[in-house]
């Protein structure tokens, strides 16, 4: 398995009490404006924990493509929409820089808890600039670096060394076609990324 990859072995840790407490999404899509009826692809989907708050935020005029590279995670969302009766969303098993989705097509595209997973986020970048329609978003949640807080912050996640500094996260946004709006009020752990494509 992939160093920094999540462990499928471990995805009832992905949809914990506690996990909700120190992400609430549907706040998160709240500072987003008003979603209803955009259609987003979301990267590293897992079980769904931010599909199912994106997909309300869609609503059922919107659509939401979840996508993950795990073939048993894909497997475990399925099961949970079909539990659910979510028929917004759509599964995808493919890896984030190679997305089976048109051109210009997306109004957003959301990754939680992924980025610092990923060994090519340029390619990744790319495919998200060629998905998105001219006023399209990235949005980025993941774990702060010690670096940027000062601090150890409580709560699991993975090593400081898997981490990215929001600096290098800018960077990369930056360089790949976005302007860039970086959040750390949003959430106690962790940083929100709003890449505005260019």
């Amino acid at each position: 398995m992939h160093d920094k990859r999540f462990d499928p072995a471990r995805a009832a840790r992905l949809d914990d009490e506690k996990r909700s407490r120190e992400l609430p999404l549907a706040a998160l899509f709240e500072r987003l404006g008003d979603l209803k009826g955009q259609r987003w692809a979301e990267l590293g989907a897992g079980t769904g924990f931010a599909t199912l708050p994106l997909a309300t935020a869609v609503g059922p005029a919107g659509r939401v493509w979840a996508v993950d590279v795990e073939p048993r995670m894909v497997k475990l969302l399925r099961a949970r929409l079909r539990r659910e009766q979510r028929f917004n969303v759509e599964t995808v098993c493919a890896p984030a820089e190679q997305l089976p989705l048109s051109d210009a097509s997306l109004d957003g595209v959301l990754g939680v808890i992924c980025w610092h997973e990923l060994d090519d986020r340029g390619a990744a970048l790319a495919e998200c600039r060629r998905l998105l329609r001219g006023s399209g978003r990235l949005v980025l949640v993941d774990w702060l670096h010690r670096d940027d807080t000062g601090a150890d912050l409580p709560g699991s996640g993975p090593s400081n060394a898997h981490r990215l500094r929001l600096a290098a996260v800018a960077d990369e946004l930056t360089g790949a076609g976005f302007n860039v709006e970086l959040r750390r009020d949003c959430f106690f752990a962790h940083y929100v990324a709003i890449g505005h494509k260019v």
